[in-house]
């Protein structure tokens, strides 16, 4: 029998999102024994309610403030010193301090994940967080990205080689879509029997361009006159 790993996940946050669902996903299905830790930079913990009794061990009552990399990047340090893991995995630039503290004289292999980018860098990646993630990401055992460009632009701006690049596209879980329409709800949201319905579900914030969406179903709705869109999701705001 396998050894158990001490496995710790960092985020920026764990208030409910793509990245936190997913990871929730995983913790709740997953079968190998090993302990999973979460930390929160922000010291949010939402979402490990999603997670049901598989909830993993935390740290919340420790919150290293981001700002000044470099006290933050020594925090980090101290923290891995300490707890020792088998594993680190970081998810996005949030947790770049903790990749930047593991990369000189590793204390245990990293995996960084990138999903994608803030509303800061939605049009062009900023060069000084590109030099620090090339940086950073250097001594990774693993980069994996859920999406063709990122793989491009973790080849061509942070130079990480292919052996240590992942491809992996986010799954969708089709099961969960095989249910009767709940008539009660529909009817809430002035959803009508007929006709097809367009729906997503996301955070709204200005990077995920809920805009396009709009004007794609524009032109679908010119074909389709008794087509819906639906949208489902809370942030600020659609631009």
């Amino acid at each position: 029998m396998a050894p158990v790993k001490d496995i710790w996940h960092i985020f920026s946050t764990l208030s409910v999102g793509g990245p936190q669902r997913r990871f929730a996903e995983y913790i709740a299905r997953t079968s190998a024994g090993h302990r999973h830790h979460v930390y929160a930079m922000d010291g949010q913990y939402d979402a490990l309610k999603l997670m049901g009794d598989k909830e993993p061990l935390h740290n919340g009552e420790q919150v290293i403030a981001k700002g000044n990399t470099l006290a933050a990047t020594l925090s980090c340090r101290k923290f891995l010193k300490t707890h020792k893991p088998d594993l680190l995995v970081t998810y996005n630039w949030g947790a770049t301090e903790w990749a930047l503290a593991n990369s000189v004289f590793p204390i245990c292999p990293t995996i960084h994940i990138q999903d994608g980018f803030g509303e800061d860098e939605q049009d062009r990646e900023k060069s000084s967080r590109r030099l620090l993630r090339k940086f950073a990401y250097r001594n990774c055992a693993k980069i994996i990205v859920p999406s063709l460009t990122l793989e491009k632009l973790a080849r061509e701006s942070w130079d990480v080689p292919p052996e240590r690049l992942a491809f992996i596209p986010n799954g969708i879980h089709v099961e969960s879509f095989t249910e009767k329409a709940d008539a009660e709800l529909t009817k809430s949201l002035g959803i009508k029997k007929s006709g097809k319905v367009i729906g997503t579900v996301a955070a709204l914030r200005p990077e995920k361009n809920i805009g396009r969406m709009i004007e794609a179903f524009s032109l679908v709705e010119d074909r389709h006159p008794d087509s819906q869109l639906v949208i489902v999701g809370d942030g600020v705001g659609m631009p």
